[in-house]
């Protein structure tokens, strides 16, 4: 459903909650009353009948009904009434034909370009009218509309890029699996100790580790650990494939 068939159905149901009829709806809203009849059945609303401001027997309606009359007295020759339908026929046409070039691309193209002096600015407007005028040619004759910034897919990178991509994904997870098969169930590593294993450096055996503990295939927890590289005892992550018991450091 579009943005503008659900601003109706709501707009709709507000005014037919305060009592408005299908046609007040319709000129509140400026769209068919077609429009407001189809809305009114889908979602079951009951619209009160417009009451007449005036009544049958009111000086308008008896002038209205004097003036047939006399429509159709000047009938009975023949003269009058074809007279009056000519002129009524050709007032009709003309209507119709302004209403029609004035929504006409040549019409719309002169309104836009009326004041504009710029021979540039002249051209820009002239080469927008264009491509949206074969926008709306391509969708007439059944291309698809124009898609919203929402259904783009962008893809920042290259293909080739995503390959490498892929193929560091693939790789990570190969080494996470022979990672995981070289623990023993009774191991607690460190990722210092784990990097031999695989024969990798430590901030990568620390990140499949930690993949693992995502996926939920080791368990981590925080141990004061002694290290080679320092003589004091530091805080690192310990892994393995057992719940680890936690050590009480409070001494």
């Amino acid at each position: 459903m579009t943005p503008e068939a659900k601003y109706n159905r709501k707009n709709v149901a507000t005014l037919a909650y305060q009592g408005m009829s299908q046609s007040d709806i319709a000129e509140k809203l400026n769209i068919a009353m077609s429009t407001v009849y189809r809305i009114k059945v889908e979602m079951g609303i009951n619209l009160p009948r417009k009451e007449r401001k005036y009544g049958p027997r009111h000086a308008r309606y008896t002038e209205a009904r004097e003036g047939l009359q006399d429509n159709s007295e000047r009938a009975e020759d023949g003269s009058g009434s074809q007279l009056a339908a000519e002129d009524t026929g050709t007032a009709f046409v003309d209507r119709f034909a302004e209403v029609r070039n004035g929504r006409s691309p040549e019409a719309r193209l002169k309104i836009k370009l009326e004041g504009v002096t710029d021979p540039y600015i002249r051209r820009e407007i002239e080469l927008g009218h264009m491509m949206v005028e074969h926008e709306n040619l391509a969708r007439i004759n059944g291309a698809k509309g124009r898609i919203s910034s929402r259904e783009i897919k962008r893809h920042p990178i290259s293909s080739s890029a995503r390959t490498i991509v892929e193929r560091r994904k693939a790789y990570s997870d190969a080494q996470s699996t022979l990672l995981l098969r070289m623990l023993d169930p009774d191991d607690v590593v460190t990722a210092a100790q784990a990097a031999p294993m695989i024969g990798q450096n430590v901030q990568r055996a620390s990140n499949y580790l930690n993949n693992l503990f995502e996926k939920g295939e080791l368990y981590r927890e925080r141990r004061l650990v002694k290290t080679l590289e320092r003589t004091k005892r530091q805080w690192r992550w310990v892994f393995s494939k057992k719940p680890i018991e936690p050590i009480d450091h409070s001494w």
